[in-house]
């Protein structure tokens, strides 16, 4: 996997965060993977009204995760350095999520691995926060501060060291638990955690 970029086509926004087109990385499959996943995930997701999670059968290869209202990444990390790109072909470097996210997996000694994930605003309340202010806060952060409130919500491990992966419990214990960013629902699916 390369995650090499034409620096020169970068934008800064604040601090470390840059966003560019994935016309300028070297390889473009990384913005077809993007577009592929989330066709192939809409067509899979489900919404479920709380009171009826418990009906989900995760014997039959169901896991019900929180939904978090926010701008769907995949996330390409190559043992060194992490990127997202969205299905629009925007792509994020340099978030302070993506870089806690780059030293967990590094300490969990991952080679390689793809993340779907969403990224969004972490709230004060449980209501969270809608699209828009999240777009608005990776379009234009006005402070440093506002980029620490972003957050990664890992909803599948798509692949791992060059592996495809089958199952989101296998996989994303390594990376996220213990992490103070990491998300809840991320959690439950390795563990038994509860609400």
């Amino acid at each position: 996997m390369n995650l090499d970029f034409d620096k020169t086509r970068l934008t800064k926004k604040k601090g470390n965060y840059f966003t560019g087109d994935s016309i300028h990385l070297t390889d473009p499959s990384l913005h077809a993977k993007a577009q592929d996943y989330k066709r192939e995930l809409s067509g899979k997701m489900r919404a479920v009204a709380a009171q009826d999670i418990a009906r989900i059968q995760a014997s039959r290869g169901y896991i019900a995760t929180r939904k978090y209202d926010g701008e769907f990444a995949l996330v390409f990390f190559d043992g060194e350095k992490l990127i997202s790109v969205n299905p629009g072909g925007t792509v994020r470097i340099g978030l302070p999520c993506f870089e806690e996210a780059e030293k967990l997996l590094k300490a969990a000694k991952v080679k390689s691995c793809v993340l779907g994930g969403e990224l969004y605003i972490q709230a004060e309340n449980s209501k969270g926060l809608r699209i828009h202010q999240v777009v608005s806060v990776l379009r234009n952060p006005r402070s440093e501060a506002d980029m620490e409130r972003l957050g990664l919500a890992v909803c599948d491990v798509v692949e791992h060291d060059g592996e495809k992966t089958d199952t989101l419990k296998k996989s994303l214990g390594y990376s996220i638990n213990g992490s103070p960013r990491a998300t809840r629902a991320g959690r439950r699916a390795c563990s038994d955690e509860k609400d």
